[in-house]
């Protein structure tokens, strides 16, 4: 019986020795992240899902840390880093991927840990890519009653078939739209259109219409083959 009790005092001491350790050590040369993220939600709508995900690195830029699906509301304590010089980058949705109704938001500060204190950083999450809607008039369908639009670029395609209206994502860069027609007879066109003035956190609406012309029998596309595009930030 006696040696069970010791055993038992045994392990508690030695958890106790444990823990005042690892709290000295707390103590001494680490510091505790407070995260405030905001979120720029220009082009956000109930729509869009937002999953955030955490990397800290420290000055050399090594992953110290990485929390997917962070959620501020649920993290009831703050980071404890060691003392130092360190950048936290804040992603959700994927950068160079052409995507529908899932924008890119990136955010990105440098901050440092003190010793013993608890650093606050606020970190602004932006979209850093562009949002792509296609229409077209009410002549155009008539004349053209099926169509489709693929516009593309490095980060990948997106196929907008007829009554689409979903907005796709895209890197902001160059754009290239493949307009495919079919006219009331059968007869199909093809019509090229390139964009290369893209900007991130913009909305281009491409809009199609006809001009004084339309794509001859050869299906060869009229020179008044018009595009607009409406643009907003």
């Amino acid at each position: 019986m006696k040696q069970f009790v010791y055993g038992i005092l045994s392990i508690l001491v030695a958890c106790f020795y444990s823990c005042d350790d690892e709290h000295a050590g707390a103590k001494g040369n680490k510091g505790y992240l407070f995260l405030d993220i905001e979120n720029n939600v220009a082009l956000q709508t109930k729509a869009y899902e937002i999953n955030l995900n955490v990397l800290i690195l420290d000055e050399a830029e090594d992953t110290v840390k990485f929390i997917p699906g962070y959620d501020s509301t649920a993290m009831k304590e703050d980071i404890l880093l060691d003392a130092g010089a360190y950048q936290v980058v804040i992603t959700s949705g994927q950068a160079d991927s052409a995507v529908w109704e899932t924008p890119y938001f990136y955010g990105k500060e440098e901050f440092q840990i003190v010793a013993n204190e608890v650093s606050v950083v606020k970190v602004v999450c932006k979209i850093a890519n562009t949002k792509v809607t296609v229409d077209y008039t009410n002549q155009f369908k008539e004349y053209f009653p099926d169509y489709s639009t693929t516009v593309s670029n490095s980060s990948g395609s997106l196929r907008y078939e007829k009554g689409e209206t979903r907005g796709g994502f895209f890197a902001a860069e160059k754009l290239t739209a493949l307009l495919n027609l079919v006219n009331k007879d059968g007869q199909k066109f093809e019509l090229k259109r390139v964009f290369p003035d893209i900007k991130e956190r913009c909305h281009y609406n491409l809009k199609f219409s006809l001009g004084e012309d339309v794509p001859d029998k050869e299906g060869v596309a009229g020179g008044n083959f018009d595009i607009t595009v409406d643009e907003t930030a």
